[in-house]
């Protein structure tokens, strides 16, 4: 369920993948913990190489989490909603999130 598999192309989204571990879990009566819906890497390139601003690259985090979430509902108990948004240091990790937005996980809404 990471970013570039998910949304390859900006608003263009493939569930494939993220769906064979939801079927394999309903189908054995388990839970699903799904990761993750935003991280510091494994993003699609369109995301690293856009032109953005502080605004349009939060609407297009907003927009990928709630598609995601939208999409699977109820088969996915809980979300890891940012992944590693601090590196082992304690400082905040390198991305493209945090160059527009050092605290974007806590602010948007």
């Amino acid at each position: 369920m990471k970013f570039f598999a998910t949304e390859p192309e900006q608003n263009v989204f493939n569930f494939t993948g993220g769906q064979v571990a939801v079927d394999i879990a309903q189908d054995h009566g388990k839970y699903l913990r799904c990761h993750n819906l935003v991280w510091v890497s494994q993003l699609a390139d369109w995301v690293t190489d856009g032109n953005w601003t502080a605004d349009t690259l939060t609407a297009v985090m907003k927009n990928h989490i709630q598609t995601l979430i939208t999409h699977w509902g109820d088969a996915c108990y809980s979300w890891d909603v940012v992944n590693e948004a601090l590196a082992s240091n304690g400082s905040f990790s390198s991305s493209i999130w945090v160059s527009w937005r050092p605290y974007w996980w806590m602010d948007v809404r």
